[in-house]
Formats: C-alpha cells, sequence, structure tokens
C-alpha cells in the first residue's frame, strides 16, 4: 500500500489561507520543504504537486496558489529530501513538449529517479494531447541503457546506434529529436494523471499511477473501474499502473476535535476540496478509509490535508494507521518506479514505436 501527500502552501480547502496559522511564510521555500520532509519522515512514497498557471484574481490572500512552479520546485525539494518520490503538474498547453521531455528527464537523473509528471491534458483537441504525451514518452527513449560510454582513448561519448532519432512528424508537433539528457536512471519518469470522466482515455493509455479525486464513493468507484476496463484497449493490464483513492481527511486527537475541526472550516457551506472527505481520529480516519477502498484494489491514498498547521504530528499518526491497516510500503529506497512495486521500461525502438 502506497501513500502520496499532495502539497501546498496552505492546505486544499477553500479556507485554508485564513486559518492556517504559518501565515504569510507558508508559501516560502522553507515551509514547503518542512511539508515535504515531514511527509517523508512520516512514511509516505511521494509528494504530489500541483501548478496554478495564472495569478490570483484580486489582491486577497488565495488559497488557490501555487509559490513556486512546480519542477522548479522539485529541483529544489529534491536536494533538501533525499528518499521520497516527487510528482510535478505541467500542462500540455503550456510547454513545448521537447522543453518539457528535457525538463522532466533532467530532474530524474538529477534526483536519482525519483520524479514524474501529472499530465494536465489541457487542450480541447484530445487528439493533440494524445500525440503530445506520445511525443514526450518517446522521446525519453532517445538513448538506449548503455549508449553512453565516455571512452577517452578512442575519443567517443556514445555509441551511434543506440542512439534514437525520433523524426517524428505530426498533426500538431514536429520534432527531430534526440533528447539531448541520459536515459532516465528509472527507464522513464513516472507518468500520471488525475482520473475524470474526461481523462479517462489518455490516462489509459499513458499513466503508471493515476489520482481519484471524486467527492463520493459511488463516483470514485465508477471512474476507477471505467479507467481498469479501458486498459486493455491499449495492451495494458492493472499490474502496469498505481490507482490512488484521493482523500481529504479533518483528523484530531479526539472524535470530538475531529468534529469541531470540520464544522468550523464548513459551518459556512464553503465548498471542499474535489475528494471524499473524513473525519475522526486517526485510527478512525484510516478505519473509514479502509472501507471506502474496499470492493475495488486501490493501489495507495493520496492525502489531502485541509489546512496546513505549523507542526503537525497527526501526519505521522494518519500513515502509521493506514499502513496498520492496509499494509507496509513495498520498498523503503530506491526510484520512484520501485517505491511503487512498477516494472522497469523495458527500451523500445523509438523508430518503432507507434505515437497514438
Amino acid at each position: 500500500m502506497h501513500l502520496a501527500y499532495s502539497l501546498r502552501p496552505y492546505g486544499h480547502h477553500a479556507l485554508a489561507a485564513s486559518q492556517s496559522d504559518i501565515e504569510e511564510t507558508a508559501t516560502s521555500f522553507e515551509a514547503l520543504t518542512r511539508q515535504a520532509a515531514q511527509a517523508e519522515e512520516a512514511g509516505f512514497d511521494l509528494v504530489v504537486i500541483d501548478d496554478v498557471a495564472t495569478g490570483p484574481s484580486d489582491a486577497e490572500l488565495s488559497n488557490d496558489l501555487a509559490a513556486f512552479e512546480p519542477t522548479t520546485l522539485i529541483a529544489a525539494l529534491a536536494t533538501k529530501v533525499e528518499q521520497i518520490g516527487f510528482i510535478g503538474s505541467a500542462s500540455t498547453m503550456d510547454h513545448a513538449p521537447y522543453n518539457l521531455a528535457r525538463r522532466f528527464a533532467s530532474l530524474d537523473n538529477s534526483s536519482g529517479g525519483r520524479v514524474g509528471w501529472n499530465v494536465v491534458a489541457a487542450s480541447v483537441d484530445q487528439e493533440r494531447d494524445v500525440e503530445y504525451v506520445g511525443l514526450v514518452k518517446s522521446l525519453w527513449d532517445s538513448w538506449e541503457e548503455d549508449a553512453f560510454i565516455y571512452d577517452k582513448k578512442a575519443a567517443r561519448f556514445f555509441v551511434p546506434e543506440k542512439m534514437h532519432v525520433l523524426n517524428h512528424e505530426g498533426a500538431n508537433f514536429s520534432v527531430r529529436g534526440p533528447l539531448n539528457v541520459n536515459r532516465s536512471p528509472q527507464g522513464r519518469p513516472i507518468i500520471s494523471a488525475v482520473l475524470s470522466p474526461g481523462s479517462v482515455d489518455i490516462a489509459a493509455r499513458f499513466a503508471d499511477v493515476v489520482f481519484v479525486r471524486e467527492t463520493s464513493v459511488a463516483s470514485a468507484h465508477a471512474v476507477a473501474n471505467e479507467f481498469s476496463e479501458r486498459l486493455g484497449h491499449y495492451g495494458r493490464g492493472r499490474n502496469d499502473v498505481r490507482i490512488f483513492q484521493s482523500v481529504i481527511a479533518y483528523l484530531g486527537n479526539t472524535t470530538e476535535a475531529a468534529r469541531a475541526y470540520h464544522y468550523s472550516l464548513n459551518q459556512g457551506s464553503v465548498g471542499d476540496t474535489p475528494a471524499e472527505a473524513v473525519v475522526g481520529t486517526a485510527s478512525e480516519v484510516a478505519d473509514r478509509i479502509s472501507s471506502l477502498m474496499d470492493g475495488l484494489t486501490f493501489d495507495g491514498v493520496e492525502f489531502l490535508q485541509p489546512v496546513v498547521p505549523e507542526k503537525d504530528f497527526l501526519l505521522f499518526d494518519f500513515a502509521a494507521a493506514l499502513r496498520d491497516r492496509l499494509g507496509p510500503a513495498n520498498v523503503t529506497q530506491g526510484t520512484l518506479r520501485e517505491f511503487l512495486g512498477l516494472k522497469r521500461p523495458d527500451f523500445p525502438a523509438t523508430q518503432q514505436e507507434e505515437i497514438r
């Protein structure tokens, strides 16, 4: 069983910015590093960093805030927090595919294979998004595993036969390649997606990890079931992907404290984040999540914290309670693929792999 921590400066509740006791320092690199370090110490496998492409619409303090561009933040966090994996969001409309492929490949190499790209398929044209993601994936296969030999005596930097030029000419993109970054320590960086009715198909084609952020158990199971069934259309199986159930957990040292916390944030009928809300002590929340996951084989839980406090000791209790009920993680160190128990991808001849 795997644990993901969704990182935001103030938290995921609509009122988090006004309720957090961190105040203006929540957006600092030090505060975000503290969150990631706490997640690693508590036993989480990965940190998920969403993005907000536009700035705030007014001068008020907003919870809908990205303090840093995700890949820049990951590059810095990976030097401070040395084992946990990082998944960063990037839109298919905001970056040229070659530049995005290069950025994530560079991050994966510099972090020792701990990075993934969360695909934000932002185009209204799904065929364009499919071409985009397939192109990025193929660029990551520009070099075979042992292409770089660094032979000083023979003055050979790499073996030419092990470099694969893409020469892609598609409906939307024209990219020659190859990518000027070594092959990833984990074969390729992880590809992830947040599941919704509109993203099921592209996730079934490409994603190694998916997050089910639905507000009800019924809708979460429906979307996850549809995704699992769609995998077979693309020659993939359930073992090729990890499905995370997302929850926003209102934790308290006692049941009464947790209910009071939940009530204080929601009495004004302010909308929650799009994820299942669970209220109680760490043990009670773990019991509830265990029952939510019953009937469908989820592989892990993505934890969305309503409000980020200055110090969070309940995070450790929450993680320990979940591990006790749902099982331990596979490994405690290695690449992100190894964290998640995913097979290292075999190298395909890029020229022969169809971008579809």
